[in-house]
């Protein structure tokens, strides 16, 4: 998704969706706010003259505008309140979606308060989908902004605040080599790692979860591996307070931390500061969910909410956003960063990918991952559980149980899993703007540490 500057050219798309936003706003109870054809497109092209008015397009088609003024907004005339501070600011203003893709908001908001660190923004008394927006993007209520024709909407306003301490994520897909360029960095900064990854918090997953070597550690302090036992439950909120934890200690010693794993929720669940229930779940609701087909669950899930976009094979993610529905949560979490943060990617073109993660596979069996698996099996612990671990865990307890025939078919199955999993990764992180995507084929770490510095420096 891009985000650039608004052009004449983009009226014939800009116009209806704009219209498209006025309906939006009559069914949700504010017919009032956008009367009249408002913007008209007199007010469209004036925006586009004075260079403020902004579209999110993605391959020529448009997904949502905005306008971005900086300094004072000329329709801000009296507050019933506060403004946050006195700072130079901008001004948010006319955000509109076709409401094809979610998230558009949040992007618009990061784009803007990275150009600014100080934004400003109103909205009528009856829009509550955008107050909600509003407060979900880290935005405070300031009171009751009176605007030019007099009429009174709700004021908003985002400040940079205090600093934030930095953390540096590193991310990527399996067999992308992110532990050991982790290592490498942690390395040369002094710093400690915290691994995000869903499975090497279990005890005894090695060789399966691609587990990180005391050898390979190289002397670097690692976090948040082997802390719980398999089976144990462990969610992603569980995983959220350790990190915060494990990262603010670090940072308290005046080391740099990373964050360095391939589950993106994990990830982003930290460095978004993701804002999560504390409920307890509903063991109930998820065993009648445990007992759904995944394409039953990824229906039932649509009819829910249509506009969701998850994958519709990952049964976890979809069989979670469904308990969050459940409990009357917002499945798209609001967000309270706690770290400034730096993230690198790493990955490989497809080919040289595919061909890593073969190798990687044969190197894991010839060292013990069939034996892993069948010891963990003879200790008691449960098929269900390792079925759920997905990839090598799953695949391997189906050969070891009778459902795979031969070894033949189950590294053929493993291997093909493996690679559209690397796939689903490369499409969660891909749609994050920030990370910066290192190039493996030449030095990347002088190009992170060069990042880094930079990063570290400002």
């Amino acid at each position: 998704m891009n985000i650039r500057n608004a052009t004449l050219a983009d009226l014939e798309q800009l116009l209806p969706l704009f219209a498209n936003a006025r309906r939006f706003m009559a069914d949700n109870g504010n017919a009032g706010q956008w009367w009249g054809g408002y913007p008209t497109q007199s007010m469209l092209e004036e925006d586009i003259a004075l260079g403020r008015s902004y579209v999110c397009e993605e391959d020529g088609h448009i997904y949502a505008s905005f306008v971005l003024m900086g300094g004072e907004e000329p329709t801000y005339q009296v507050i019933e309140g506060a403004w946050k501070n006195a700072l130079p600011y901008g001004t948010l203003h006319r955000i509109a979606s076709s409401g094809e893709k979610r998230g558009m908001m949040d992007m618009i908001v990061d784009w803007a308060f990275r150009r600014y660190g100080n934004l400003k923004g109103d909205t009528h008394e009856k829009n509550l989908p955008m107050q909600k927006a509003f407060e979900r993007n880290g935005f405070e209520r300031c009171g009751i902004i009176h605007v030019a024709d007099g009429s009174p909407r709700i004021a908003f306003q985002k400040t940079g605040g205090k600093k934030l301490p930095k953390l540096i994520c590193i991310v990527g897909t399996n067999a992308s080599g992110k532990s050991d360029l982790g290592v490498k960095l942690a390395k040369r900064y002094g710093g400690e790692i915290v691994s995000a990854d869903s499975r090497q918090v279990f005890r005894k997953l090695d060789l399966g979860s691609g587990k990180i070597t005391p050898e390979e550690m190289n002397g670097v302090p690692h976090h948040l591996l082997d802390i719980c036992d398999p089976g144990e439950f462990f969610s992603m909120a569980d995983f959220q307070r350790l990190a915060y934890e494990a990262i603010d200690d670090i940072l308290s010693r005046s080391r740099p931390a990373f964050l360095v794993g391939g589950t993106g929720l994990y990830v982003d669940a930290v460095a978004d500061g993701y804002v999560l229930s504390n409920k307890m779940p509903d063991l109930a609701y998820r065993a009648k969910l445990e007992e759904m087909s995944t394409e039953a669950l990824y229906r039932m899930l649509m009819e829910q909410r249509p506009d969701c976009d998850v994958e519709r094979r990952n049964r976890n993610r979809v069989m979670r956003l469904l308990e969050k529905l459940h409990d009357g949560d917002d499945i798209v979490p609001s967000k309270e960063p706690r770290y400034e943060v730096l993230r690198l990617g790493v990955t490989w073109p497809r080919e040289i990918l595919c061909q890593r993660i073969d190798e990687r596979m044969t190197r894991r069996f010839a060292q013990g991952m069939l034996e892993e698996v069948q010891a963990l099996l003879d200790e008691g612990v449960s098929p269900t559980f390792l079925l759920k671990l997905g990839l090598e865990y799953r695949i391997i307890t189906q050969y070891l149980t009778g459902v795979i025939d031969s070894q033949q078919e189950l590294e053929t199955l493993l291997g093909t899993a493996i690679k559209q999993f690397a796939k689903r990764q490369m499409t969660w992180f891909r749609r994050n703007e920030d990370i910066h995507w290192l190039d493996m084929a030449a030095d990347p770490v002088t190009e992170a540490c060069g990042l880094i510095d930079a990063f570290l420096r400002s």
